[in-house]
């Protein structure tokens, strides 16, 4: 059982997706995590990891996670620098006559 419920978490888990825009992102992120959401409330107990397999398995799902955690720490970042940019070019326009 814990080898199926893995794969059905790693199958809800894709890889984050290489976008430019942080909004699309976030999207995709939701998508995913209420996806596993609703395979871990079915659940309600934890896992045990008996074989080889079911590890690795795990491995790769906690692989995604941190890959997706990495997007959205890429996305926010970028997002701050746009920020800090605008904020700056507001600073230095010339103002209006």
């Amino acid at each position: 059982m814990t080898r199926e419920i893995l794969l059905r978490l790693l199958a809800a888990t894709d890889e984050p997706p290489e976008l430019d825009d942080p909004m699309t992102l976030l999207d995709a992120f939701m998508t995913t995590m209420t996806a596993r959401q609703a395979i871990l409330d079915e659940l309600g107990i934890g896992l045990a990891l008996t074989t080889d397999e079911e590890r690795a398995l795990a491995a790769e799902v906690f692989a995604r996670q941190d890959a997706w955690q990495g997007a959205l720490a890429r996305a926010r970042d970028r997002l701050g620098r746009a920020r800090t940019g605008l904020g700056q070019m507001r600073r230095y326009a010339p103002s209006p006559p």
